[in-house]
C-alpha cells in the first residue's frame, strides 16, 4: 500500500474512533473547513484531492494528543482512549498491497482472515455496526487464545 493511501486510511480510521464517522466533526477539531477535510479523504490521484502533507500531520497529531509519526504507525495502533493493555491490530506483511512500515517489522498471523477482509467489512458496516462486528471477533479470538493458553500450562505441567 502506498504511504499516502495509508495515512488516508489512518486518517478515516481516527475520524471513525473519535468522531463518530463525522466529517464535520474532525473538521472542527483540526479547525478546518469540511470540504478540506473531505477532499483529504479523497482517494490518492482524484481531482481536487488533498495530500496529507507532514504541516498538516502534526495539527492532526497535536489536535488529538497523538504521538509524532502517528500517521506512519500500523492501523488501530495508538489510537486515544486505547490503554497499554489494549490489543493492537497489526497490517498483514502478507496481504498483497498492504506492508507494514518498516519499523515495525510486524505480520499478520492469520491466513483464513485476511486484515484487508477485516477493514473492508469494517468500511460496509458502517462505524456502529462495524465495531459491533470487530468486538463479537474480538471476543471469539480471546476465547480460542484462551483456549491454547490453557493448552500451554497442561504441557508445561
Amino acid at each position: 500500500m502506498e504511504l499516502a493511501e495509508h495515512r488516508k486510511n489512518r486518517l478515516r480510521e481516527l475520524m471513525d474512533h473519535t468522531c463518530q464517522g463525522k466529517i464535520a466533526e474532525l473538521a472542527r477539531r483540526i479547525e478546518r473547513s469540511d470540504n478540506y477535510v473531505s477532499r483529504m479523504l479523497y482517494p490518492v490521484g482524484k481531482p481536487q484531492e488533498k495530500p496529507i502533507a507532514d504541516k498538516m500531520q502534526r495539527v492532526i497529531e497535536a489536535a488529538f494528543a497523538l504521538p509524532r509519526g502517528w500517521f506512519d504507525m500500523p492501523m488501530g495502533t495508538a489510537l486515544p482512549g486505547q490503554t497499554q493493555n489494549a490489543p493492537i491490530r497489526l497490517m498483514p506483511a502478507s496481504d498483497p498491497g498492504l506492508e507494514a512500515p518498516r519499523q515495525y517489522n510486524m505480520t499478520w498471523p492469520f491466513k483464513r482472515v485476511s486484515y484487508s477482509r477485516i477493514t473492508e467489512l469494517q468500511k460496509a458496516l458502517g462505524y456502529k455496526q462495524g465495531q459491533e462486528a470487530i468486538n463479537d471477533i474480538d471476543k471469539y479470538l480471546d476465547i480460542a487464545v484462551m483456549k491454547w493458553e490453557r493448552e500451554a500450562l497442561a504441557v508445561k505441567s
